[in-house]
């Protein structure tokens, strides 16, 4: 059955979300990876609590980035669900991404800005 799902969802991102090929084999991985952890349970039975349990254990494994997307995906996987009136609520609906680390931009060093408004002239 969980198989199944995964075919017809990694169809749905391509065919209909047009998502790239990255985007697509990471959401395919993350939700691939959580199938195969919660094993013979049915994936359209999993409640929030049992969701939260799943990334509360990877929670330690991971950064914060990698878990964002982990739930980046299982929310797309969910949603896909419910549009397909499969689920009647969404177990992803009040997960919470982990707070994520500001990056601050490159800067252009001084040759490099330099030649940057030789360029402009």
């Amino acid at each position: 059955m969980n198989d199944k799902l995964l075919d017809e969802y990694a169809k749905h991102l391509t065919l209909e979300r047009g998502v790239s090929p990255n985007t697509s084999a990471a959401y395919l991985g993350d939700v691939r990876h959580f199938l195969k952890t919660i094993g013979d349970k049915d994936a359209l039975k999993m409640t929030q609590r049992d969701l939260e349990g799943y990334l509360w254990d990877l929670r330690t494994k991971l950064a914060a980035v990698s878990l964002a997307r982990k739930i980046r995906a299982l929310r797309s996987f969910y949603r896909f669900q419910a549009a397909e009136e499969r689920i009647a609520e969404d177990p992803t609906r009040r997960l919470r991404s982990p707070r994520l680390p500001e990056r601050l931009p490159e800067v252009l060093n001084r040759p490099e800005a330099t030649g940057v408004v030789r360029a402009a002239e």
